[in-house]
């Protein structure tokens, strides 16, 4: 003869599985990463903007040294 299998009983109460919940930063930690943020930015853009002025000096100085050549003085004493 069969006999169907029973589940035993247990005097445990049951717990539902609950997924937790999203963890939300607080407004000021968001606030500070977006000033920090802001900041990075600035800088890149004074750096690209101080390379061009570089560059700019750079070959104005060249072409000025194309057009009017610096004269070479000697030195000869008599």
């Amino acid at each position: 003869m069969d006999t169907p299998t029973q589940t035993p009983v247990t005097n445990e109460p049951v717990v539902p599985i609950v997924a937790p919940a999203p963890i939300v930063p607080p407004i000021s930690s968001s606030i500070a990463k977006q000033k920090q943020a802001s900041y990075g930015a600035i800088v890149i853009i004074v750096l690209i903007l101080v390379m061009i002025v570089v560059g700019a000096f750079y070959a104005w100085g060249k072409r000025i040294a194309q057009i009017q050549p610096v004269p070479v003085t000697s030195s000869t004493t008599h």
